[in-house]
């Protein structure tokens, strides 16, 4: 500014630390919820944008949610929830199967130290021989992965279509033996269907192209190999087929064994297979894992070449998979009673705020003081419990009647039915 002297001065403003600017500050509990919200963010993009109507060896989406509460982008769960729901895969991952195989002693003794150290899968006998994975099921995964990986590359039959044409590669990055699922084919005979899961840090490059990569984890990388390419998830499908044919074991030094290797460059590299596998397959399964990023085939070439051979072994030395691998979830089923209850208009909510008026009527009475937990929830629904209807009190029967004859009247006039008043539901998910 000029001065009445004619002199020219600078007025400097110093502005305080404003609040907003001293709560930028984040916990880690924050930080992990913004870091899971945008690889569920993204994961929902690549199957919207490139996945799609998808392949039978990608888990498919089967929806998606996204709440957003008081105008923010991010924030606590309580004000965001971006979920997913997928297919169901009754047989689960690859890494439980194979901890079904291998995580379990040669013989099972009964001492106390081996039950410690070892679980028992349940169905398997007390006294049993030490299984191996059947080698056409090994001959299985890798047919189906590089099926996979030939779609999500870009490089597939399907590619063809008019959806996806001209697309991205997508490279998931993330393969590994928890990402890769297992579902019930329901063709008698014939393995589970394998699925390759998880694109929440998937990135999408050019046909051909990389990019550099500089943070994340990664699965046994190779050395010198800097670069997120469509060759990256054919190494990471060749790690997870060796840990499979090699009794669930990682790559580790011959002369310390205790040790996994974090930097395979060193020789020697790899261990012999287990001895109950062929050496056509010995061969192939070397392939995807070539150190030389250049020299590694692609997925696509890879699976054109094993084709004819994977179908040929499979049909000529299939062997059932045991029956204590599947997982047991017969546990987890929900009831009917709780579920007709539900769609007749109970919510918890409700029930748990009217126990809670009970009990504050009750103690405003007097009469309150000596009743137990159980009488105080009496009108609780418990699923394991008596039947719903002995659980619900007489005034919330009527309730319920009445609802059920007002939406009839409203079914016979072709009225819509009634909305139901905004409700907060318990979630389980929290």
């Amino acid at each position: 500014m000029m001065t009445s002297s004619g002199q020219k001065s600078l007025n400097l403003w110093v502005h305080e630390l404003l609040p907003s600017s001293e709560a930028s500050k984040l916990s880690e509990r924050i930080m992990k919820e913004r870091n899971l919200l945008t690889k569920r963010f993204n994961e929902t993009k690549c199957y919207l944008r490139y996945i799609r109507s998808g392949h039978p060896s990608i888990c498919s989406m089967e929806a998606f949610f996204d709440h957003r509460g008081g105008g923010e982008i991010f924030s606590t769960t309580e004000d965001i929830a971006h979920g997913h729901i997928f297919e169901y895969c009754d047989w689960g991952t690859l890494q439980n199967l194979i901890k079904k195989y291998y995580r379990t002693p040669l013989y099972s003794t009964g001492r106390l130290a081996d039950r410690d150290n070892f679980s028992r899968p349940e169905g398997m006998p007390p006294l049993y021989t030490h299984a191996a994975i059947p080698e056409a099921f090994i001959w299985h995964v890798f047919l189906q992965l590089m099926d996979g990986l030939s779609f999500l590359h870009g490089d597939h039959e399907l590619n063809k279509q008019d959806e996806f044409h001209r697309r991205n590669q997508v490279i998931c990055i993330d393969i590994k033996l928890d990402n890769i699922l297992l579902k019930d084919s329901g063709v008698p005979n014939t393995y589970p269907t394998v699925k390759i899961a998880d694109f929440g840090e998937a990135i999408y490059v050019p046909h051909g192209e990389s990019r550099w990569h500089d943070m994340g984890t990664t699965f046994c990388p190779p050395s010198d190999e800097p670069w997120y390419s469509a060759k990256y998830d054919v190494w990471c499908v060749g790690i997870s087929l060796y840990i499979m044919s090699h009794s669930g074991r990682q790559p580790y030094r011959v002369d310390d064994p205790l040790h996994e290797r974090d930097d395979l460059s060193v020789e020697p590299r790899w261990t012999r297979p287990d001895a109950h596998l062929s050496q056509t397959l010995c061969r192939e399964l070397e392939r995807p894992l070539e150190m030389d990023m250049e020299k590694r085939w692609t997925a696509i070439r890879i699976f054109n070449r094993i084709k004819p051979k994977a179908e040929a072994m499979i049909r000529s030395t299939y062997r059932e998979l045991q029956d204590w691998v599947k997982p047991d979830f017969s546990g987890d089923n929900f009831d009917d009673g709780y579920l007709e209850w539900v769609q007749g208009g109970g919510v918890p909510s409700d029930i748990e705020e009217d126990g809670k008026d009970d009990d504050k009527k009750d103690n405003d009475d007097g009469g309150g003081g000596g009743d137990s937990d159980g009488e105080k929830h009496a009108d609780i629904p418990d699923p394991a419990a008596a039947p719903i209807s002995k659980k619900i009190s007489s005034k919330k029967q009527q309730e319920m009647s009445k609802r059920r004859r007002e939406e009839e009247e409203r079914e016979k006039e072709n009225l819509p039915p009634v909305r139901p008043s905004k409700r907060r539901l318990i979630s389980s998910l929290k």
